[in-house]
């Protein structure tokens, strides 16, 4: 429902029957009254407001026509039957009610356990920026690396000072020598 307004902007105090979705115009706003809504406890006031309209009216044998009859509040949009108002005053089908009344609980996403000298980022660009040992530039640009819009999801990254390995551990740049170094294990020896 809107209000009209003149050439020069100001309201005309008409109200136009341009209704929203599962909406119709009803000229006697009393039909309001009758609407269903999601909210089960107002349905029950409603119900009972009906049934006491339908004592004062009960002459007539349609009681929706009884309303139409003895108007005394202005047109109005009124959900159409088989529809009910929701909170945000839209008509809905009755099966898109039964969220009116819950309440969504948003949980923040499981952060993961990181290893050793390891930090989690909320930025998964950190794991690109982050130092890796088979570098030769240990100094890389962390700055305009990190300056970057955040196009990944979080991520476990190494604590600053500390490098990736091959290994994909995060250890300090002394130990980086290793990560290029093959070791061969032999078999203890044993005593005869």
């Amino acid at each position: 429902m809107h209000i009209s307004r003149s050439e020069e902007g100001e309201p005309n105090n008409v109200m136009t029957n341009a209704c929203g979705l599962n909406e119709y115009f009803a000229e006697c706003g009393n039909m309001k009254e009758c609407e269903h809504r999601c909210n089960e406890e107002e349905n029950e006031e409603r119900d009972e407001e009906r049934i006491t309209w339908k004592r004062v009216f009960d002459h007539f044998n349609n009681f929706k026509a009884c309303l139409i009859r003895v108007c005394f509040r202005p047109g109005a949009c009124v959900c159409k039957d088989g529809f009910y108002r929701n909170r945000t005053g839209s008509c809905v089908e009755e099966d898109d009610c039964e969220y009116e009344n819950m309440e969504f609980i948003t949980f923040a996403p499981e952060v993961p356990i990181c290893g050793s000298n390891e930090r989690y980022s909320d930025c998964g660009n950190d794991k690109q920026c982050e130092r890796k040992c088979n570098e030769d530039d240990y100094e890389k640009g962390d700055e305009a690396c990190r300056s970057h819009v955040c196009e990944r999801p979080g991520a476990c990254v190494c604590e600053d000072g500390f490098y990736r390995n091959k290994k994909g551990s995060c250890v300090e740049s002394d130990d980086c020598e290793y990560d290029n170094m093959d070791f061969i294990t032999f078999a203890p020896e044993t005593s005869r």
